[in-house]
C-alpha cells in the first residue's frame, strides 16, 4: 500500500523554516537526490528540514518526530506536501513499516542517537529506497551503518564530524 500527500501549489510568500541547530543543511545534506522525489524525514523537528526538500524539488515528504511541541509545529507550518507525524523511534520494526507503508525515494534519518535502529534492518528493506542520509551521532554508529550500507550494495560517501566532533552524516545510493 502507497501513502500519498495531497499535491497543492506552494504558497510563494510564505515564510522559510529555520533550522533548529542552525545548520546550513546545503552542507548537512550535500550529495542527497531529493529533487522529484518522496522524502521519508525521520527526525523531522518543526518541519525545518521538509521546507528544505520541498523547497529544492521533493514531490512530498512525510516527517516523523518524537516531540509533540515539534510536530504541532510541523502542523501549523501548512506545508504543502508534508505530513508530519508523531512517532518515537525505538525499534526497527517501526522504520520497516514506514517505508512498506509510504514507499518512499529517500530516507533521512536525524533521530539523536537511535539511528541504531537501522543496524537491525534487512537488506531487502535497507535497499527499497534508493538513497539514505543518516545523521550519526557516536563514531561507532558512524562506521558500523556505513558498513551495513556498504555491504547491502550502497555507494556511501561520507562527511567529516563537526557540531564539536559528535555527528557525521552518511549518505548511501543504491547502485
Amino acid at each position: 500500500m502507497r501513502m500519498h500527500v495531497h499535491i497543492c501549489p506552494r504558497s510563494a510568500d510564505r515564510k522559510v523554516i529555520q533550522p533548529i541547530y542552525g545548520e546550513n543543511y546545503d552542507d548537512h545534506w550535500r550529495g542527497m537526490s531529493i529533487k522529484g522525489r518522496r522524502i521519508l524525514d525521520l527526525g523531522c523537528d518543526l518541519g525545518s528540514t521538509a521546507d528544505y526538500f520541498l523547497r529544492n524539488g521533493a514531490i512530498s515528504v512525510v516527517g516523523v518526530d518524537a516531540n509533540q511541541e515539534y510536530i504541532e509545529s510541523a502542523w501549523n507550518s501548512n506545508l504543502d506536501n508534508f505530513l508530519p507525524i508523531r512517532m518515537i523511534i525505538t525499534h526497527s520494526k517501526q522504520v520497516e513499516v514506514l517505508i512498506n507503508t509510504i514507499m518512499p525515494d529517500v530516507v533521512k534519518v536525524d533521530i539523536e542517537g537511535a539511528e541504531a535502529v537501522l543496524l537491525d534492518l534487512s537488506r531487502e528493506i535497507l535497499r527499497k529506497p534508493l538513497e539514505w542520509g543518516i545523521e550519526t551521532h557516536t563514531s561507532e554508529l558512524f562506521e558500523r551503518i556505513s558498513e551495513k550500507y556498504l555491504s547491502a550494495g550502497f555507494e556511501v560517501s561520507k562527511t567529516e564530524y563537526f557540531r564539536g566532533g559528535s555527528c557525521a552524516v552518511i549518505i548511501a545510493k543504491r547502485k
